[in-house]
């Protein structure tokens, strides 16, 4: 009965808004008093219905010269914000496995360029020099400057299952580095499994603002309903509020489960402090939306998805949960050449 009661109070609280503020006052900051889940969906129908669409792509570049990055020498800053991903080949990752993960992030790159012009660092572990100087072109080509870093592997994670989870044996508490790019006003973080279906330039304009206006380090999708079900494969980060030495030395001082890795370190270091992003920028298969949806309809959809995130990979077989026609989608999308070793039946007849 409380459940009903809240969301009946809820929906009315959508509708008076709708009816009474005409939406036009209708901020961010109102639609997370709203209520938990309720919020984006709200704020995403405002934007749809008022908001004036357009085509153009999104750049924040920066005119002045700047310095190299402290962490990434090679790389000098020309916009006031940047996407970040991340490769490892760490923890004796198949090198097919590793190749396929590069042409995700080849894929991501090419897809985020038609919406957005801005700097995108590619953070790469590979402390055994595995990458080669082709695969390294590949992905300067695709749009990624890339930025060698070295692994982040705390003493924590030693009581993790490393054989049979890729999380902790490819050592992905090195995405931390991600606070270390200290020249940038705020940060997209997205995992190279993920690829754009449209602009993210909200992250820029409305969400890294707010999360400043509020005091927030960190903004993520929250997939369930706990209070640990944030998901840490796309994040906005505003790297000036704790330093990456920080972040690192509360490993040690933080409660979490080592088999969840990093984004379980940080739904607890930032429990409470996280703003709690729309949805559509962390589509993945725990979301029944896209299970009740091909991607035609999602991609026609008022409110589509920004991001398709692949937690079922699109070269596994058989796939457990997305629709055949997001694979597709992912498999076609460029670059289509590649040259990784079929994984499966489904790679070998396709």
């Amino acid at each position: 009965m409380r459940k009903v009661i809240r969301r009946t109070a809820y929906l009315g609280i959508i509708v008076a808004v709708i009816i009474v503020g005409e939406l036009k006052q209708f901020r961010l900051e109102d639609a997370i008093i709203i209520g938990k889940g309720v919020w984006a969906d709200a704020q995403e129908a405002y934007r749809v219905q008022h908001a004036t669409l357009s085509t153009t792509v999104y750049s924040c570049a920066i005119t002045q010269e700047n310095n190299p990055l402290a962490m990434c020498p090679g790389i000098r800053r020309s916009s006031a914000h940047a996407i970040v991903s991340i490769i490892t080949a760490e923890g004796n990752t198949p090198p097919t496995t590793l190749c396929w993960y590069m042409l995700g992030a080849k894929k991501l790159a090419y897809s985020l360029k038609k919406y957005v012009a801005m700097d995108m660092i590619m953070l790469v572990v590979d402390s055994d020099n595995v990458i080669t100087p082709n695969q390294r072109a590949s992905l300067n080509q695709s749009g990624w400057q890339l930025c060698d870093v070295t692994a982040i592997d705390p003493a924590a994670m030693a009581q993790a299952d490393r054989e049979h989870n890729r999380y902790a044996s490819e050592k992905m508490f090195s995405k931390l580095h991600v606070w270390g790019l200290v020249e940038y006003d705020s940060l997209l973080y997205i995992d190279s499994d993920v690829i754009a279906v449209s602009s993210p330039k909200r992250v820029f304009t409305d969400f890294a603002p707010l999360m400043r206006a509020k005091g927030l380090e960190i903004g993520m999708v929250q997939l369930g309903y706990r209070w640990n079900d944030f998901n840490a494969g796309v994040m906005v980060v505003l790297p000036g509020f704790i330093s990456e030495h920080r972040l690192q030395e509360a490993i040690n001082t933080t409660a979490f489960n080592p088999n969840l890795a990093e984004q379980n370190f940080l739904n607890s270091l930032f429990r409470g402090r996280i703003l709690q992003l729309p949805h559509a920028y962390n589509l993945n298969n725990k979301n029944p939306t896209i299970l009740a949806n091909d991607i035609t309809h999602l991609l026609l959809a008022p409110s589509k998805p920004v991001f398709i995130h692949m937690l079922d990979k699109p070269w596994a077989y058989p796939l457990k949960n997305w629709a055949e026609g997001i694979r597709e989608y992912w498999l076609n999308a460029p670059p289509t050449s590649q040259d990784c070793s079929p994984l499966s039946k489904y790679q070998t007849n396709h």
